[in-house]
């Protein structure tokens, strides 16, 4: 059996669109790398092994630009930072916000302007010992991810409330974890200038042959309401979607959602209601759709342009239990892997054309446990007695991928925000989610929307109020953009897939394993920028006075060429 295989960075001409536009720089989406290979714009603290109990702190790493302060930690064991868990853990945050220990709370030597109570979901602002307020993370301007259980969590918070300075150059802090009272030493923190700034991600369309979702929950049937339709239609305008997934449309008719896109946007449109409150709808025609979970999950087989994609797509979409309903997200991932398995075998409810492009996206309120979010990318059933064997869910017996786009101003992939936050609320997270399989689908370009943080210029080009967001929903909307992958265009997945390239990250020499021969190497920086090449004799690439970071590595000969990402340390 033979598949098309995708790289993440299989053609040059796409990295100014995808991650690779901010990789210089810290960013909060919930994966690290990012701290190890921009390490010189870190400071980092490693606490004593073994000082705690269940829950022992090994590191905080702290980093900053213009706009925001950010922190990374890792621990010992899993935790859920803001709620119960099974490893019960209480982390709490000293911040000396003004380094001056006559101020503020006074503990461990130094004056804690502000405490950051995790569990309680708070920030206290100290004065001195005994006066104080109580603010919620929003006012601190604080997001952490992910929003799961996890042995490591990054984060961030404004440096500036309302155009005043929250820190002054040198701050110091402390992590504690109060149950079983493991705490870090005081760590002095001087914030740096040098961080490249956050590089905008614009709107604008790859010029390739691709399709635009845009996924939205739009807060309890918003579109039915006059206040929030008018923000909601201005940014589906703007986003400019071929198809769109829609969360908490309850009372919302198909045919509503029909004629108000074919209002707002090219085209005919064509719109499908799943049982309970999700939306498909579609500038391509929906050949048919399925059912998956009751009121959750549902899917839509749908004609992509025969002259751009060689096979249609199966679009996903699902709004998943919310908050603390561990087992029923657990059965609704589930019950998507189940179905995804039969879609790929002859038989049973549907048959795909095999490499047919698959993808999964919506609000999945991923909280808690991090077992669902493990289940949609692994295939790993938790309940096999009831939705069979765990299946690998891509075509090439791989795991799915997520896509992980970021605020189109600002670094992070935060997705959702209450709408009237008080102390004791949850943070801003990131719930909604696009997941592919990357065998058939090459992702292009990817954002969150988020009106506030907008220039005027791109609010004015782009026809949307600073408003809008906070208007439309309590979440933003996620676009990504998609092409498809020609049997012709890349090496089949049995001879590809063979390359390995080891050790990574790698030191001075980099060597490789394949069953095809390579006559020719290239080495690029994740700007595109060509750093290094030759031919190659052997099977071995000297590294040497090559700068530590993230580079992409090209083999070719006079039939294919195939890239592989590595590591400089």
């Amino acid at each position: 059996m033979k598949f098309v295989i995708a790289f993440l960075f299989s053609m040059l001409s796409i990295l100014p669109f995808l991650s690779a536009q901010n990789s210089g720089r810290i960013v909060v989406d919930g994966k690290f790398d990012d701290w190890s290979t921009n390490s010189q714009y870190v400071s980092r603290l490693d606490d004593a092994s073994n000082d705690g109990g269940d829950v022992d702190i090994k590191y905080i790493e702290v980093s900053n630009d213009d706009d925001y302060l950010f922190m990374h930690f890792e621990l010992s064991a899993e935790i859920d930072i803001v709620d119960d868990f099974e490893t019960p853990s209480r982390m709490k945050l000293f911040i000396d916000a003004d380094n001056n220990a006559n101020t503020g709370l006074s503990v461990n030597g130094i004056g804690a302007d502000y405490l950051f109570d995790f569990r309680n979901r708070d920030v206290i602002y100290y004065t001195s010992n005994t006066n104080y307020t109580y603010y919620s993370f929003y006012d601190m301007g604080y997001a952490h991810l992910p929003t799961v259980t996890s042995e490591e969590f990054e984060l961030l918070m404004d440096r500036y409330y309302f155009n005043q300075p929250v820190f002054t150059n040198t701050i110091k802090l402390f992590l504690k974890e109060d149950i079983d009272d493991d705490e870090t030493e005081v760590m002095t923190y001087t914030m740096i200038n040098d961080m490249p700034d956050f590089q905008p991600i614009d709107m604008s369309k790859p010029n390739l042959d691709h399709f635009r979702l845009l996924t939205y929950n739009t807060l309890q049937d918003g579109l039915l309401e006059n206040d929030q339709a008018i923000p909601l239609k201005r940014i589906i305008a703007a986003a400019d979607p071929d198809i769109i997934h829609l969360n908490e449309v309850y009372d919302t008719p198909a045919f509503f959602v029909e004629n108000e896109m074919e209002d707002i946007l090219d085209g005919d449109w064509t719109a499908h209601k799943y049982n309970g409150e999700n939306i498909v709808a579609s500038r391509y025609p929906i050949i048919t759709t399925y059912e998956i979970y009751y009121g959750r999950l549902g899917a839509a087989l749908i004609d992509l342009p025969d002259d751009k994609f060689e096979k249609d797509l199966l679009a996903v979409v699902g709004h998943l239990s919310c908050c603390g309903k561990d087992d029923q997200r657990q059965d609704q991932v589930d019950a998507l892997i189940e179905f995804l398995a039969d879609a790929k075998t002859p038989g049973g409810i549907l048959t795909l054309e095999e490499g047919t492009p698959m993808l999964f996206s919506g609000d999945m309120n991923f909280v808690g446990y991090d077992e669902q979010i493990n289940t949609v990318i692994d295939g790993n059933i938790m309940n096999n007695n009831v939705y069979g064997p765990d299946t690998k869910p891509d075509w090439d017996n791989g795991n799915f991928s997520d896509f992980r786009p970021l605020q189109m101003s600002a670094p992070t992939a935060t997705t959702w925000n209450t709408k009237f936050p008080d102390p004791g609320d949850y943070p801003s997270g990131r719930l909604d989610f696009v997941f592919y399989g990357s065998s058939a689908l090459q992702p292009r370009k990817g954002f969150v929307i988020n009106t506030r943080d907008l220039s005027d210029e791109d609010l004015s080009a782009y026809g949307l109020l600073q408003s809008d967001s906070y208007f439309a929903s309590d979440h933003l909307p996620l676009v990504t953009d998609f092409s498809g992958l020609s049997t012709n265009s890349v090496k089949e997945a049995v001879e590809a897939a063979a390359l390995n390239v080891y050790p990574n990250p790698v030191g001075d020499v980099l060597f490789f394993e394949s069953e095809e021969q390579w006559t020719y190497f290239k080495i690029f920086n994740m700007e595109g920028k060509l750093i290094r090449e030759a031919s190659l004799i052997t099977r071995e690439i000297n590294l040497s006075g090559l700068e530590s970071g993230s580079y992409i590595l090209e083999l070719s000969n006079n039939k294919f060429e195939v890239k592989k990402n590595f590591i400089k340390q």
